[in-house]
């Protein structure tokens, strides 16, 4: 094992019993895919062991795809029993967007339009209409000229739901950080994510100075042979943590901690290992069950220990 320079790092001794956790809302990371807890919070290290639910909102998305290849004319829309402006065959999307909001079965904020100009444009409902299912958009007049066929192809490309149930096979937990990782991006730009669980308690308990990681890795097999997937029947495998040590070779830890919370093998501790003191990432942080614990009774106010962990669940690099 290399021992590496641990600056600004961490342990942290979890407790029980663990604080629930109910609707609680997380922060879209950008690319809405990736939902936190956040790096500050106090509830970020969840409970592997506790029923998780985990629920999403977001809006209704269509697209609007003019077909044929027009060289000019119109077209009108249709939603809510109202029928729009005319609209031209290369129009911008800023202008379906003032022809659609302009229907009082839409109104103002309620429908933002994107894409470039002629389309395809794609229509988020908003507002008082977000969050929810709409009926789909329809091609109310049809006076485009040239090409081949013209005509505006009109598709749901995401059904629009309030704070709904996901099914465990589009998401994964990462429970150390506290984030829910959906395996597609929704669209649109409002999407909202909210989970039900428990979280562990913590306390930083000392500063790690020099800790020597021995990770392990090992390939998984993921053959089906019950499908016609590419390539056929092969057995294929994928690779994954099989597991590690970490030992602390220099540790500072306070005795007001040691006194206070004391620790023993077994106990669940988190690692947060920062390793670089400049920026302050990557932080690498991992649950850890204590398989050997070298302290001694507490002689000074601060102590240099030795502390040994086995990896006991994910091992992630978060943001600190």
């Amino acid at each position: 094992m290399t021992s590496t320079h641990g600056n600004r790092a961490q342990l942290l001794l979890t407790s029980t019993p663990n604080v629930t956790l109910t609707n609680q809302v997380l922060t879209d990371s950008g690319d809405h895919k990736t939902f936190a807890i956040g790096s500050a919070s106090t509830s970020r290290y969840w409970d592997r062991t506790a029923a998780w639910t985990i629920q999403a909102e977001y809006d209704e998305v269509q697209t609007l795809t003019v077909t044929g290849g027009p060289t000019g004319g119109t077209f009108v829309l249709r939603f809510g029993g109202q029928n729009t402006s005319t609209i031209a065959y290369n129009a911008s999307a800023a202008t379906v967007q003032t022809a659609l909001q302009a229907l009082t079965s839409i109104g103002a904020n309620n429908a933002l339009v994107t894409g470039p100009v002629g389309g395809p444009w794609v229509v988020e409902f908003t507002g008082t209409l977000g969050f929810a299912s709409q009926a789909l958009i329809t091609l109310q007049t049809n006076s485009l000229t040239g090409g081949s066929g013209p005509s505006v192809n009109i598709v749901e490309s995401q059904l629009g739901q309030g704070w709904t149930t996901m099914t465990s096979t589009t998401y994964a937990i990462q429970y150390v950080g506290g984030k829910i990782i959906f395996n597609n991006a929704f669209l649109g730009a409002s999407v909202g994510c909210r989970v039900t669980g428990a979280y562990l308690p913590f306390t930083a308990i000392g500063n790690i100075l020099e800790w020597a990681p021995d990770i392990s890795r090992k390939t998984h097999p993921t053959t089906c042979m019950t499908t016609n997937n590419v390539p056929t029947r092969w057995e294929t495998f994928q690779p994954g943590l099989a597991g590690g040590t970490i030992k602390i070779n220099r540790f500072l830890v306070d005795n007001t901690y040691v006194l206070l919370f004391p620790i023993s093998t077994d106990d669940t501790l988190i690692l947060s290992l920062v390793m670089d003191a400049t920026t302050g990432f990557p932080r690498m942080e991992s649950y850890g069950k204590l398989t050997k614990d070298s302290m001694k009774a507490p002689i000074k106010d601060l102590e240099m220990e030795d502390l040994d962990f086995v990896i006991d669940g994910q091992m992630v690099l978060t943001t600190s």
